[in-house]
C-alpha cells in the first residue's frame, strides 16, 4: 500500500514512529501508574526522568522493530523475528538476570538491545532516585538515531523498488 500512496519514505517512517510512540507512551504511562498505585513501587526519582528514559527506549525500540521488519520478505518472517527479539529482550535486558552476570555472546546480545539500556536507566531513576549520566542518555539517543536512519534507508529502498 505504501508504494502506491502519494507518500515518500520520510513521512511514512515518521508517521509510523509517531503512531507507535503515542501508543507505546500511553501504554507505558498506564503501566507505570498501575505499578506505582497497585504494587506500591515508589518512584524515587523525577517522573520527568522516567518519561525521558521511557521515550528514548521506545524511540530506539521502534527503530529496531522497523529495521527488522524491513529486512523481512514476508509478514510471517517479521512476526517470527519480532518474537525472537521480544524473548531476547526479556532474557538479556537485565529483567531476570543482572547484566553483570552475562558473559560472552549473552553480553553482546544485551548490548545490541535498546531495552538493556532502558532497564538500567529506569532502575536507577525509579528505585535508586539517581539521575542517569548524560552518556547513558546519549548512547540510547544515538542508538535510536542510527536505527531511525537505517529504517529510513530501508523504507526508501523498499518503496522505490519495483513490485515483485
Amino acid at each position: 500500500m505504501l508504494r502506491i500512496a502519494p507518500l515518500g519514505a520520510l513521512p511514512a517512517v515518521i508517521g509510523k514512529y509517531l503512531a507507535y510512540l503515542l501508543l507505546g507512551g500511553t501504554m507505558g504511562a498506564v503501566l507505570t501508574a498501575l505499578v506505582v498505585r497497585v504494587l506500591d513501587v515508589p518512584i524515587s526519582g523525577s517522573i520527568d526522568q522516567v518519561a525521558i528514559v521511557m521515550g528514548l527506549t521506545l524511540f530506539a525500540s521502534i527503530g529496531l522493530g522497523l529495521v527488522l521488519s524491513l529486512l523481512c520478505r514476508t509478514d510471517a518472517q517479521a512476526i517470527q523475528y519480532a518474537l525472537l527479539v521480544l524473548l531476547a529482550s526479556l532474557f538479556f535486558s537485565g529483567f531476570f538476570l543482572s547484566l553483570s552476570q552475562l558473559a560472552g555472546v549473552g553480553k553482546i546480545i544485551a548490548l545490541l538491545l535498546p531495552v538493556s539500556y532502558g532497564m538500567a536507566m529506569l532502575r536507577s531513576v525509579m528505585l535508586r532516585g539517581v539521575e542517569p549520566e548524560w552518556q547513558q542518555y546519549a548512547v540510547l539517543a544515538a542508538y535510536g538515531a542510527v536505527v531511525f536512519v537505517l529504517a529510513l534507508i530501508g523504507a526508501h529502498r523498499r518503496m522505490s523498488a519495483p513490485p515483485s
